[in-house]
């Protein structure tokens, strides 16, 4: 069962590697005025296009019906992470070298393995990071790092700044966040819906993500709504007559939204640690497909190497990072004068046997 649970989480990680190694380039098809537009663009065409699932779930699903002040605030939460996230990273391109925002951005392993140790440093629930995943979350950070650093094109033009490498940390911040969110609002033990559909996580998500992008645009002087005129770029409502909505639009609405889901699936399956991790190749798959579809520069052997590096960073998580934080827990069980296999035997003996065995455990 263990086995089926982890080969159906990487299943789920391999969906969102391709919808967003296919829909990450086509971001660059969409042609708009300001990055937050393009965003919003997304968020409204991903709604539309997960309307009709959305709504099955809703038919089918009561829980997906629920609707109290947990379940808001989760939804709330995701949302606005991912906001967060997405404005970091595209603020971030625009404003410092693309290698420092590469390397920024894909520093959400890292705040998750801190904020875990803290917390548990500080006596909250849950367990420290073993020290086999932060061998392989700083083994992934090498290879992200490594692969942004190659030459090319991407990062030569603009000088790195204070004030861009701040937005594109920002993205790492949110990163961490929004895993966090879904993990304790719509995770195996969420407080919000446990278990939630991908999809149900996912379109909330994108409404709140939205409705940002729609405040900041409101803000903005001059902004038009729906242009009256060719060409069709400038306004928030204008993506369904754009001339980029096949296939820019339609692409970014719905493998942007279908990896998200994809990787909210995987969080069910596995560690949140290891999902955070498979994030991180997200720029490097974006770039292989940006040389199959839109012929950009092949990589150079730097950044192959820096690929391979991830994929062993969050391999090694995967199978060894999780073995070892059991073998911990189980030290840390027998200190205490209890084994695991005497806690598993009491969860399936009758309720006499099960008080035998606690009373075991506890002389």
């Amino acid at each position: 069962m263990v086995f089926s649970a982890r080969a159906l989480g990487v299943l789920a990680l391999l969906g969102a590697w391709t919808s967003w190694g296919v829909g990450g380039p086509m971001f660059r098809e969409v042609r708009t005025t300001s990055s937050v537009l393009r965003l919003s663009w997304r968020g409204q065409s991903s709604m539309c296009f997960a309307a009709v699932p959305f709504v099955i779930i809703l038919a089918l699903d009561a829980r997906a019906r629920t609707v109290n002040r947990d379940v808001l605030t989760g939804i709330a939460a995701v949302g606005t992470s991912m906001f967060v996230m997405f404005v970091g990273w595209n603020h971030g391109i625009d404003l410092t070298a693309f290698s420092h925002v590469a390397v920024l951005a894909q520093t959400h392993p890292m705040f998750l393995c801190v904020w875990q140790a803290a917390r548990k440093r500080f006596g909250g629930v849950g367990r420290a990071p073993s020290r086999n995943e932060w061998i392989g979350v700083v083994a992934s950070f090498g290879g992200v790092a490594l692969t942004a650093t190659a030459k090319g094109k991407s990062g030569a033009a603009r000088p790195p700044t204070l004030v861009g490498d701040v937005a594109a940390l920002s993205c790492g911040i949110a990163g961490a966040a929004y895993a966090l969110s879904i993990q304790k609002w719509f995770g195996s033990s969420g407080i919000g819906i446990k278990n939630c559909p991908a999809v149900y996580v996912q379109t909330t998500a994108a409404t709140v993500m939205t409705l940002w992008s729609l405040l900041v645009l409101a803000c903005v002087p001059g902004q038009v709504w729906v242009s009256s005129a060719p060409p069709y770029n400038k306004g928030v409502f204008d993506w369904p007559k754009s001339d980029d909505f096949w296939p820019g639009v339609v692409a970014i609405g719905t493998l942007a939204i279908l990896g998200h889901a994809f990787l909210t699936a995987a969080m069910l399956k596995l560690p949140i640690l290891v999902c955070s991790l498979a994030m991180t190749m997200t720029p490097i798959l974006q770039s292989a497909f940006s040389v199959l579809l839109l012929d950009d520069d092949p990589p150079s052997v730097q950044g192959i190497l820096g690929g391979v590096i991830v994929i062993l960073g969050i391999a090694f998580t995967l199978f060894y990072g999780h073995r070892e934080s059991n073998i911990d827990q189980e030290a840390e069980s027998e200190r205490a004068g209890v084994s695991l296999v005497e806690i598993t035997e009491a969860h399936e003996a009758p309720p006499h046997e099960g008080f035998a065995l606690r009373a075991k455990a506890t002389s």
